[in-house]
């Protein structure tokens, strides 16, 4: 008898469990479809991948990252936050777009010690140079190696 309530209740959970996966991805996919069809997409596609990055840059438009207040290219590249909090550092690696395989990128990679897991494992940033010189950004949440949905967009300017 226990064993048998054991087994409902694991077929419950486990039902649950695959309702809210199928939600989050379909979730994530309306996402990815609506950001692709955004006006940066188009700039995104016709940027290019600039390795010259130096100096700091701030955010026109932001999606909606607490404090975030932009970016900085050095010897040791951060994200800026309010109060010149520097956190979450990042390597920068050149390659084509992960969803834009035709676009050449820079790409901020986050798998540094320090960083938190979550971030390590799950963000990708792209970030080209646009025709008007400002940087704009892809970010990118990759849930497994070829499976990779976009979150948005965010715009750098020159400090």
């Amino acid at each position: 008898m226990f064993i048998r309530l054991l087994k409902v209740i694991f077929t419950l959970l486990a039902t649950l469990l695959a309702i809210a996966l199928v939600g989050l991805g379909a979730a994530l996919a309306i996402t990815t479809i609506r950001a692709e069809q955004h006006i940066n997409q188009l700039l995104f596609e016709s940027g290019r991948g600039d390795f010259s990055l130096s100096g700091s840059y701030q955010v026109a438009t932001n999606i909606n990252i607490p404090n975030w207040t932009g970016k900085t290219f050095a010897n040791q590249n951060f994200n800026l936050f309010s109060k010149s909090i520097k956190k979450y550092p990042f390597r920068l690696t050149a390659g084509r777009g992960l969803r834009d395989p035709n676009t050449e990128v820079l790409r901020a990679d986050y798998n540094l010690k320090g960083n938190p897991w979550g971030l390590r494992l799950f963000l990708v940033e792209e970030i080209v140079t646009t025709k008007n010189n400002q940087l704009l950004g892809k970010m990118h949440l990759r849930v497994m190696p070829n499976l990779v949905f976009t979150i948005g967009y965010f715009e750098l300017i020159p400090k």
